[in-house]
């Protein structure tokens, strides 16, 4: 991707205007995978001063800024385990130093191994303009309307757990699956290989197979969608073994 302009605003605000009153923009996560487009761009919007990069916690939840990268998450004692697990999966040191959860989220990436785990956690996101909606609603919402992600609040989940298959240890996943549970159990499905699809409140008296029946899976260059179900079948019987310990 070429940039004819970068401009590094001060406030989101600042960054939202931009967005908003500038021709052909876009906004720069963390640029891990914005840069193999190929297109050319008027303005790029660098939200690295924005002071979109600070975790914070409170009793029921954790506050994490859009521009948080995937290391400071892996490495933070108070994430949940399904999301730190996630996190470690994620090719190497050097890139998750660079990408951050914002530009995972709002690129809806079907190869996803950031939006599974937060979608079974039940995240929400913030946005500078349209305010507070769950991560579930904006992965099916079709709205193209401008705006700035400020933050994610990620419930602190009693038990969660992220499992994923790989053809090498820093591939991306063939097919993902998190679970995750407070008061309700949430399961979550990702690279299918679409974006991540949530099971609520599962009937634990199913089997793996008639669980996921609800769920598509397609064929790709990593695999076709009937070894990509068997693959999810086979951990979600793994994951179904871990929640029968949670008390």
């Amino acid at each position: 991707m070429n940039f004819e302009e970068i401009i590094m605003p001060a406030t989101v605000a600042e960054a939202y205007h931009a967005l908003v009153t500038r021709e052909n923009p876009v906004v720069i996560g963390g640029g891990g995978f914005i840069k193999l487009q190929k297109r050319r761009v008027t303005t790029a919007i660098d939200l690295s001063r924005c002071g979109l990069d600070a975790i914070h916690l409170t009793p029921e939840n954790i506050e994490v800024g859009a521009m948080v990268t995937l290391r400071t998450i892996e490495t933070h004692e108070e994430m949940p385990r399904a999301l730190k697990t996630a996190m470690r999966n994620i090719v190497g040191v050097a890139l998750r130093n660079l990408v951050t959860v914002g530009g995972s989220v709002m690129g809806k990436y079907g190869f996803s191994d950031v939006i599974t785990p937060l979608l079974a956690l039940d995240t929400h996101l913030e946005f500078h303009s349209k305010g507070r909606m769950s991560l579930e609603k904006f992965l099916q919402s079709q709205d193209r309307t401008p705006d700035i992600l400020v933050k994610l609040i990620v419930p602190r989940a009693a038990h969660s757990a992220f499992y994923n298959l790989q053809l090498t240890y820093t591939d991306f996943s063939m097919v993902n699956l998190a679970i995750a549970k407070n008061h309700h159990l949430r399961i979550a499905v990702g690279a299918r290989p679409g974006v991540a699809r949530l099971l609520k409140d599962p009937n634990l008296h199913l089997s793996p197979q008639e669980i996921l029946e609800p769920l598509k899976f397609a064929d790709d260059d990593k695999a076709s969608g009937e070894y990509r179900r068997a693959l999810a079948e086979t951990l979600l019987a793994d994951a179904l073994k871990e929640v029968a310990q949670w008390k």
